[in-house]
């Protein structure tokens, strides 16, 4: 039973996380004290996380910490369209598996799946880490254990998922910054004047994701291509019910045009077919999906 004095465990590792990475923390080191400090809180014996690519489309495993022997690697990648954790993201909460096994037989041509189980894990807890209205990634707890996850696990993750995103983008960014060389180093500065690839805390992070540049068209039409969706941004098979592209909310600009009525989850119509997206409309939206009042991350739009 997750305890009063388990939420407040929880929240003071996390400020003790943020310490880490105000001292420049990489992401290795990050994840090893998420796996070394959750003990107890959390039942589990491997920790994995994996990336989700710009274009929402793809999940790699970028780490793995565990008790067994690994078989699920670095590196393994799944396109989000043909995998549940596509679902995953749609939910906006963290998923249980609490019978890995019987999951597999329903679910045979899982390689992940088949991979985990082949690990001897049993049960499995899945918490999608969201930024700024982008899915960025997704952090596995795994046990040998069947039945080994409750709610209660599953709320305690949600008090705390919103810093772990934030935690593991800004040391996925700062090792970017680490990684490049002089003349890749940009004009931004500290309050101290230092480079910013140099300065190990959040202004820096943040200015980096604020200034992330959108996809354009031809990026947009090119990445669809590859997911084997048609310019419309549908699979083949959908029929062609809506006429547009859907674009992460992330992805939007001003002038853009609604292609589909977007609607609240309690079905409040917020914005009709042919509006007009504004930049308030779009910050709007961001925070709303943020708070869990939208379906969807992304937006479908007429082409343009």
């Amino acid at each position: 039973m997750i305890t009063t004095d388990d939420r407040v465990s929880a929240q003071s590792k996390m400020g003790g996380l943020a310490d880490r990475i105000s001292h420049g923390a990489t992401l290795d080191d990050t994840l090893d004290y998420v796996y070394e400090q959750f003990q107890g809180l959390i039942p589990y014996d491997r920790i994995g996380f994996a990336e989700i690519d710009e274009d929402c489309q793809t999940a790699t495993a970028r780490w793995a910490r565990s008790e067994n022997n690994v078989h699920l690697r670095t590196g393994y990648s799944a396109e989000l369209a043909k995998s549940s954790l596509s679902l995953v993201i749609t939910h906006r909460k963290p998923r249980l598996l609490n019978d890995l096994p019987a999951y597999l037989e329903n679910h045979p041509d899982s390689r992940s799946t088949r991979l985990m189980v082949k690990e001897g894990v049993r049960s499995s807890l899945t918490c999608p880490l969201f930024v700024g209205g982008m899915p960025t990634g997704f952090l596995f707890f795994s046990s040998n254990e069947p039945d080994a996850y409750t709610e209660e696990h599953v709320r305690l993750l949600k008090e705390v998922t919103g810093q772990l995103s934030v935690a593991i983008l800004a040391t996925n960014v700062l090792d970017y910054c680490k990684s490049l060389n002089d003349d890749e180093i940009d004009a931004d500065v500290d309050d101290n004047g230092k480079p910013g690839c140099h300065y190990l805390g959040p202004g820096v992070v943040l200015r980096r994701i604020r200034r992330r540049r959108p996809m354009d068209s031809d990026e947009i039409n090119e990445s669809l291509k590859k997911s084997g969706r048609n310019s419309s941004g549908l699979l083949p098979n959908t029929g062609g019910l809506s006429h547009g592209t859907l674009l992460p909310i992330s992805a939007l600009k001003p002038r853009m045009t609604i292609a589909r009525p977007i609607r609240r989850k309690d079905g409040m119509l917020l914005l009709s077919e042919g509006a007009e997206l504004s930049p308030i409309w779009i910050n709007r939206l961001g925070t709303m999906y943020d708070a869990g009042e939208l379906h969807d991350w992304r937006i479908m739009v007429q082409d343009y």
